[in-house]
């Protein structure tokens, strides 16, 4: 065992590196409170609930609209994380998260070593490559996601799927599919694009195992879609398919509206129908993947098929957040394109290594070329470039901010802004400020760079509503930091 682990010291120490940029981006963020109600608020507050056996329910939207937590996102892998808050705080669903990337990047180095021939120096390559995509950076420098989780497991799904591990691809499969409602959808159009890459070596009278998987993500996206979420939602519809209001309400509707319009389709779908500011967003994307390595897709066209529902779910949105390279809507591209690249760069008996450097060289070119730069909106490089000082500074003091933050006990119901509500998300109650209901304890920020959802005249009148309301009392206040609680009768 320990000859095999020194065996592939190289990757090992190329994941450790990485391990640390990624902390750097992620855990700093963090630390100086750059992370969100949404959406590392939202699951600090269902990972606690979890951790103390309690059904968790989404309180922290910005409408002050009251749900399960199913109803938002159904996750239930997260129950399995919750013991772990117990160890890393609120910090926890980072530390995963930065550990399962590097889970993922060591799967496609797995995988490249069986399909090249054990070429450890080409699968090192490839390993960096991986690592370097945009798509991670992105993700780590806004907060937490499941989905992110999700994607980590597919490059060891099928490593085992094509080694037909039955037993072991079933239950990678089922992480993916528990991860988040999103991928059951996507892995249909994987599967069945595995299925056909694999296809000399599966039959239905030698090999029914593709097939059984195949049925059973079919059949869990129909009753997570179509039955659990609506029945946490009380609704008919699922609302999530309200952000595709434009193609039709649910995917049969999109599908039947993509036959019979299919011109309509096309432009919608590369199209720009809400605001010509946001033009050239969806083109970067493009440009982007292309250049990452998903241009490979022209050779090796089955892996665009995985694409496809991930292109779909961007690009078909009426969000125009979802379209561009930023926050985590690009990490299921991640796999894909070193999926790709390991495909084509097998057929070649001598190239294979001048192949793996240039796509790792062109990945890392488009990252750090879009680190500080990119055409998508709403973008902070200081989150995101671990290699400017800037990244590590903030205008608060940070440690006097903390320090005040033991006042409030866990027992406190809590309204408070955006960057605040991940740490203090380990309670029964915690709102997004304005929204106060039932909370005892009012916690800001007094910049009025935090004041979203508010405007900034709109945020300072608020605190000065709170400060002559005679139902609290100023707690505490310096520079930063401003404590209302109620008054006790």
């Amino acid at each position: 065992m320990k000859k095999k682990l020194q065996n592939h010291r190289g990757a090992f120490i190329i994941c450790f590196i990485f391990l640390v940029i990624y902390s750097l981006i992620s855990i700093t963020n963090h630390y100086l409170f750059r992370t969100f109600a949404l959406d590392l608020g939202m699951f600090n507050h269902a990972l606690y609930s979890f951790s103390k056996g309690d059904s968790a329910n989404y309180l922290l939207g910005v409408s002050g609209i009251e749900l399960p937590y199913f109803a938002t996102h159904f996750s239930p892998l997260l129950i399995l994380f919750s013991p772990l808050r117990y160890v890393f705080g609120t910090y926890t669903l980072l530390v995963i998260q930065i550990v399962s990337i590097i889970f993922g990047g060591l799967g496609i180095y797995k995988y490249a070593l069986k399909e090249l021939n054990g070429s450890k120096l080409v699968a090192r390559i490839l390993l960096i490559q991986f690592l370097s995509i945009w798509g991670i950076f992105s993700a780590l420098s806004f907060d937490f996601h499941m989905n992110v989780i999700g994607v980590m497991f597919l490059p060891w799904f099928i490593y085992f799927f094509e080694k037909q591990k039955a037993k072991i691809s079933l239950i990678l499969l089922a992480c993916i599919i528990l991860s988040i409602e999103t991928m059951t959808l996507w892995m249909l159009f994987v599967i069945v694009a595995l299925i056909l890459k694999n296809r000399a070596s599966i039959s239905w009278k030698t090999n029914k195992t593709p097939f059984f998987l195949l049925f059973f993500t079919l059949f869990s996206s129909i009753i997570i879609l179509y039955f659990i979420m609506p029945s946490y939602q009380h609704s008919n519809n699922n609302l999530q398919f309200e952000k595709y209001i434009d193609f039709g309400k649910n995917p049969y509707e999109i599908v039947q509206f993509l036959f019979s319009n299919p011109l309509k389709f096309l432009q919608l779908f590369f199209g720009n129908n809400i605001d010509p500011e946001y033009d050239g967003i969806k083109l970067e994307t493009l440009l982007m993947l292309l250049f990452s390595g998903g241009i490979l897709v022209v050779v090796r066209p089955l892996y665009l098929l995985m694409l496809l529902p991930v292109l779909a779910q961007k690009f078909m949105s009426d969000e125009y957040g979802m379209w561009g390279i930023n926050n985590q809507y690009s990490i299921e591209f991640v796999p894909i394109i070193s999926l790709v690249i390991i495909d084509f760069i097998k057929t070649f008996k001598k190239l294979k290594l001048i192949i793996a450097i240039v796509f790792m060289t062109t990945s890392i070119v488009a990252t750090i070329s879009t680190i500080n730069h990119r055409k998508s909106k709403w973008y902070s490089n200081i989150n995101t470039n671990f290699l400017h000082k800037k990244h590590y500074d903030s205008s608060m003091k940070i440690t006097t901010v903390y320090k005040a933050m033991e006042q409030i006990n866990e027992s406190d119901i809590v309204s408070t802004v955006s960057n605040l509500a991940p740490h203090l998300a380990f309670r029964d109650n915690i709102y997004h400020f304005p929204n106060i209901k039932k909370a005892n304890c009012i916690v800001l920020l007094k910049s009025v760079e935090y004041s979203y959802p508010l405007s900034a005249k709109d945020y300072e009148s608020e605190i000065s509503k709170l400060r002559i309301d005679t139902s609290f009392v100023v707690k505490y206040e310096d520079q930063d930091l401003l404590i209302f609680k109620k008054k006790e009768h």
